[in-house]
């Protein structure tokens, strides 16, 4: 879900609402009790707002990557397929701005099907945080299978924000059990 995030010396970014992907795991060590990791990936779409060092405002638009590694502890408030649960966790997030940080880098090789071919890349400003998420959600179980639906808050430990950021996730996710 979109937020707003204010930065340093007056700075302010607007993210879109957007969807993304993500790939996990978990153990169950009980009907109560389970863990679970996973792998996300979203592109965001943002506005805004950079405070220059002559005081000046510049808007810029873009979209910025982000890549999570999140494990959590949950707990099911009841035992049978359908149960209400809460959980915590921590992860790792990085974050590509898709923002131009350096000069342009080419590089060029011979390929047999298409010629002499060159690419030219930029480097960007990336940032990484430790994160952690609190999660409420509702699970069901039918045969091997199960479905959840669940409403996560991440906050990013960036030192570069005058608040925590805290991003909103709302999350349907399908599985097996073997």
């Amino acid at each position: 879900l979109g937020t707003s995030l204010d930065g340093e010396e007056g700075s302010t970014l607007e993210a879109d609402d957007d969807l993304g992907f993500s790939i996990g795991g978990g153990y169950n060590f009980s009907e109560r009790l389970a863990t679970n990791f996973a792998l996300q990936w979203i592109d965001v779409g943002y506005d805004a707002d950079i405070v220059e060092e002559d005081g000046g405002v510049r808007g810029i638009n873009g979209s910025y990557d982000s890549f999570a590694l999140s494990v959590n502890g949950i707990l099911n408030l009841t035992e049978g397929p359908l149960t209400p649960y809460v959980g915590a966790g921590i992860g790792w997030t990085w974050i590509d701005s898709n923002i131009p940080d350096g000069l342009p880098s080419t590089g060029c090789w011979w390929d047999p099907w298409w010629g002499y071919v060159c690419y030219t890349t930029y480097p960007t400003k990336t940032e990484s945080a430790f994160s952690y998420q609190a999660v409420a959600g509702i699970r069901y179980d039918f045969y091997s299978t199960f479905i959840r639906l669940n409403y996560t808050t991440q906050w990013l430990d960036f030192g570069s924000f005058d608040s925590t950021p805290r991003f909103d996730v709302i999350g349907i996710d399908f599985g097996w059990m073997f």
